[in-house]
């Protein structure tokens, strides 16, 4: 499927955070992002947040250095309805509203997601692709039947 454009309103997030880069994450002895969502499955936080805006997952990338190239943050956890009264152990993020490229997914995980992220970086290397933000990209996990989701990439 084709990506296509849609604006992303504002929202805030709470979850899990790490560090990591996309060198790291290509390798299962460096990578965080697997033991993280791992973390999240053996250790749910959802009843500890006062204010949960919904029952699916998203994994909020944020804070670039250097592009596709360098770290960056990523938050995994829920869309919540305000940012205080959070647990200590958990990051909070607020996402403006923005122009984004949506990537839909669906298939067993992680495979699927992997395959969407490649498509996301084939499609971007293209030299008549719009130029990617760099500020906030969201993954949106339903976790139904198909195991669907989209990746929102913010582009300029």
């Amino acid at each position: 499927m084709e990506p296509y454009v849609q604006e992303m309103p504002r929202r805030l997030y709470a979850g899990r955070e790490i560090r990591t880069c996309n060198a790291n994450e290509s390798n299962p002895e460096t990578g965080k992002i697997g033991p993280l969502w791992q973390t999240l499955r053996e250790n749910p936080f959802e009843d500890r947040i006062p204010k949960t805006a919904s029952d699916t997952f998203y994994g909020i990338h944020f804070d670039y250095e250097n592009g596709s190239q360098g770290d960056y943050s990523l938050i995994a956890g829920v869309e919540v309805d305000s940012l205080e009264k959070l647990p200590e152990d958990l990051a909070g993020i607020t996402v403006p509203e923005t122009k984004c490229l949506v990537f839909p997914f669906s298939g067993d995980l992680p495979d699927s997601i992997i395959g969407a992220w490649q498509r996301v970086w084939s499609y971007f290397a293209q030299d008549k692709a719009p130029r990617r933000a760099y500020s906030y990209d969201v993954e949106h996990y339903y976790f139904d039947e198909e195991c669907s989701g989209e990746i929102f990439i913010s582009v300029q």
